[in-house]
């Protein structure tokens, strides 16, 4: 006899380790390091399964109001911005995600 679909158990989903609001604030604090700082990216594979599983817009992330406020913050001091952003996505010295694998180092090409 062979096993269906039907006679599986249902694995109910994980809830995200991140709420929406907080996604929404990280990911557009990453897309501005992305945009202002060197050697790092936003990790599309996360983002849209984020994205994906939960039924967001992507297009919610420039319109937060965080995207904004770190834009301004990245034109007065890049450096200082860019710090903070390897600070806080990232564990010192290694390169494993702190918060959530939203910004990703750039491979050499």
């Amino acid at each position: 006899m062979t096993a269906t679909a039907w006679s599986q158990p249902i694995i109910e989903p994980r809830k995200p380790k991140l709420t929406h609001e907080e996604f929404l604030s990280y990911s557009a604090m990453a897309a501005v390091a992305e945009l202002r700082c060197e050697n790092v990216m936003v990790s599309p594979g996360y983002v849209q399964g984020f994205l994906d599983a939960t039924g967001l817009l992507d297009i919610q992330v420039p319109l937060h109001p965080d995207f904004s406020r770190y834009m301004a913050e990245s034109e007065k001091e890049t450096e200082a911005f860019c710090k903070l952003m390897l600070m806080s996505f990232f564990s010192a010295p290694d390169t494993h995600p702190k918060i959530a694998p939203l910004l990703i180092k750039k491979t050499p090409q």
